[in-house]
């Protein structure tokens, strides 16, 4: 009888313990085969129609009306993530930001099964090179635009010598990579290793900075050297 009451209880445990679900599907599908589906005519449409533009790479439907692609393709067009929105056939840049480099990193889950995807961008223009992490996410109430899409971090670095060089003279930093933790919580979280140069004193520095949602935004928590 004993057994029996334990080996229910422990049943009763894995039913009740919290898991994280995924989508059957990325936020962002690869255009070459979304474009032809049922849920992106409407973007399809547009570009039929507007041949100007060059095909996009990925595709994310964000409701019937609402599209974001992502534009890697050299040419006339300036490249990086842009919005469409069908309502009023309106095309552009999402805030004006022109990406030469755009890739997307990975998406994860939130509490409450919210998404995310976290997009690295990068741009050599110049002599100056400069690179990050945005995070996009679906922001449900704005009247246009029914998403967030945030900077999380920048660095910039000699793209020649890399850190320090002939064209940065004060501080030098590059990224080394990141992880994500705590999916499908409330803890988590976004952490990118960065390894900083004194140009002046040739001293380098390695330390972690950390970004997480937090009353609806997506805000740094914690930074220090190590």
């Amino acid at each position: 009888m004993i057994t029996r009451i334990l080996t229910l209880l422990s049943f009763a445990a894995i039913c009740l313990a919290p898991s994280i679900t995924y989508a059957t599907e990325p936020l962002f599908r690869d255009c070459s085969s979304a474009l032809a589906t049922k849920n992106f005519q409407r973007l399809q449409a547009y570009y039929t129609k507007s041949k100007e533009n060059t095909t996009p790479s990925y595709c994310f439907k964000l409701n019937r009306d609402e599209f974001l692609v992502t534009v890697e393709d050299t040419g006339q067009i300036g490249q990086g993530l842009y919005y469409y929105d069908a309502s009023n056939d309106s095309y552009g840049l999402v805030d004006g930001k022109y990406c030469p480099n755009i890739a997307i990193k990975q998406e994860f889950i939130g509490a409450h099964q919210k998404r995310y995807a976290l997009i690295e961008c990068s741009n050599l223009q110049h002599g100056n090179w400069d690179y990050g992490y945005l995070v996009l996410y679906l922001a449900p109430g704005k009247k246009r635009q029914s998403f967030i899409f945030k900077e999380l971090l920048f660095v910039n670095e000699d793209p020649e010598s890399g850190f320090c060089g002939s064209r940065i003279h004060d501080t030098a930093t590059s990224i080394k990579g990141f992880h994500i933790s705590g999916e499908g919580g409330n803890n988590v979280r976004v952490e990118v290793n960065v390894e900083e140069e004194n140009c002046k004193t040739s001293i380098h520095k390695k330390y972690a900075r950390f970004f997480q949602p937090r009353d609806g935004d997506f805000v740094e928590v914690n930074t220090g050297p190590q």
